[in-house]
């Protein structure tokens, strides 16, 4: 399955990825957050996206609404995670209430 790692740190993104691979995924990467809005507009798009809420450009919640409001339209719908070091509740809350269907912390474990 193709995933999307929307992520602008390098070691991070190549982290992940590595993860994913080890997991028999096929991760489609994007350093800011317009590369991943791209990469999500097309017809062959990853069905999930692993969002890092903080890049450049557009931010990871700002690309889940934009998912959400293309779904509104009839587009496939995208599994979006967001990848944060945001940990008070309120801000899980509002990336959540942007359209993300979970979020990992970082730093995270693999395993979660």
């Amino acid at each position: 399955m193709k995933v999307l790692v929307a992520e602008d740190n390098g070691t991070m993104r190549i982290m992940v990825a590595g993860v994913l691979a080890r997991w028999g995924h096929q991760a489609v990467a994007a350093a800011d957050g317009e590369e991943a809005w791209r990469i999500m507009q097309q017809p062959d798009a990853p069905r999930i996206a692993l969002l890092d809420w903080e890049m450049p450009g557009v931010s990871g919640v700002e690309v889940c609404r934009r998912l959400r409001a293309r779904e509104s339209e009839g587009a496939e719908y995208t599994y979006a995670i967001l990848l944060t070091s945001h940990s008070e509740k309120n801000e899980i809350v509002a990336g959540i209430e942007a359209g993300a269907d979970d979020y990992v912390i970082k730093p995270f474990d693999r395993h979660e």
